[in-house]
């Protein structure tokens, strides 16, 4: 009900009220706002286009070549070579001058090679250009997905670069995500099918690393067990945000159409896969075995191992039983949290899959950090 201004220190008074009403709502609008996720991407496919240009130029000069290589994502390639030792700024160029002169063939440079440079240009001009052209739309879908489960105060701003070479579809490191082109070309029928989701699931690396960390301990049995259940928190619950980051079904015979199927059937592993951990488990304790800590790991997690369907298989119990902000609230809390509020669950449903009894007492009792 609406009352009649009073004149006098009661109308003082009432405005003196209605200017610090006034000034808290403008202060707790701007908390809010200030709490909302941030997610701003860039693309840069430099590092094809350049190779391109080089090649319809003829240009294998030294300075031209030089520029290339130092190009953001040569230099990770570069970096990643030298640390697997597979890969020389030499060899990369001696590849870049045989695809350049058009004498690069499959036996001379094999799509799993780290170093392959071979291209037909009109094919990787028409994609690079269907994928400029659909960017807008892209980048709006896939950053409004990673918001939906970014905690408070995310601020994250990176560069996707396209590049050629190298042995993974796609890779995050340090806030930049490194996708190789030839996967959406030569390993599928050609089809930018798939690329949101694998952008949404790199991305919520980096919310995960900004929000809680990436912990990277193998020093110890606590250490080393934190870390891997990070790890399968971390790719599970990614692999959850992807899912659904492009609702409409892929064309049969993309790299989007397998990578998703891949997820799908991999998932229904997840009651058996969570036994997994018990081994992992025995590889920290009582006494840790580096040796079978490692052997346990890799299995779990190299290729989009059974790891990978754990996590996911617990991210979205969480978020369909507790509710979406617990999920979030998991991301800024850790493994800890993450596996507790699951066995939670299995506390209040006996048909969850169970964690080893092992595994169970050991993350009550784990820290919620290193």
């Amino acid at each position: 009900m609406i009352r009649p201004a009073k004149r006098g220190m009661g109308a003082l008074l009432g405005a003196v009220l209605v200017f610090l009403s006034a000034g808290a709502y403008a202060a707790d609008t701007k908390v809010k706002a200030d709490a909302e996720p941030k997610v701003q991407i860039t693309v840069d496919d430099s590092a094809v286009r350049q190779l391109i240009a080089l090649a319809a130029a003829h240009d294998t000069t030294d300075a031209s070549l030089d520029a290339w290589m130092d190009l953001p994502a040569n230099a990770y390639l570069l970096k990643i070579g030298a640390s697997e030792e597979n890969l020389t700024r030499a060899q990369l160029k001696a590849n870049a001058i045989e695809a350049i002169n058009g004498t690069a063939t499959p036996k001379t440079q094999p799509s799993d090679d780290m170093g392959a440079m071979r291209f037909t240009a009109e094919i990787y001009t028409k994609m690079l250009d269907t994928l400029q052209a659909s960017l807008p739309n892209r980048l709006k879908r896939i950053t409004d997905r990673d918001k939906q489960f970014s905690p408070p105060n995310t601020d994250v701003t990176e560069t996707v670069y396209l590049h050629l070479g190298g042995d993974w579809d796609a890779i995050n490191a340090n806030g930049a995500i490194y996708i190789n082109i030839r996967y959406w070309i030569e390993q599928a029928q050609p089809s930018w099918n798939g690329f949101n989701m694998v952008v949404a699931h790199e991305t919520m690396h980096t919310i995960q690393n900004q929000a809680y960390g990436n912990p990277e301990d193998q020093a110890d049995g606590p250490g080393a067990f934190l870390t891997a259940l990070s790890k399968t928190q971390r790719e599970g619950t990614a692999r959850y945000v992807e899912y659904d980051t492009d609702p409409e079904a892929y064309g049969q015979g993309t790299y989007g159409f397998f990578s998703r199927a891949v997820t799908t059937e991999t998932l229904r592993s997840f009651p058996t896969d969570i036994n997994l951990l018990k081994p992992l488990y025995d590889s920290c304790f009582p006494a840790f075995s580096h040796d079978k800590f490692v052997q346990s790991y890799a299995s779990g997690v190299s290729g989009g191992g059974p790891f990978y369907d754990v996590g996911h298989g617990i991210a979205k119990a969480i978020d369909e039983r507790l509710g979406r902000k617990v999920l979030i609230d998991t991301i800024a809390g850790g493994p800890k949290m993450f596996f507790t509020k699951y066995l939670e669950l299995c506390d209040k449903d006996k048909n969850l899959p169970k964690l080893p009894d092992d595994v169970a007492k050991q993350v009550r009792v784990m820290p919620d950090k290193l």
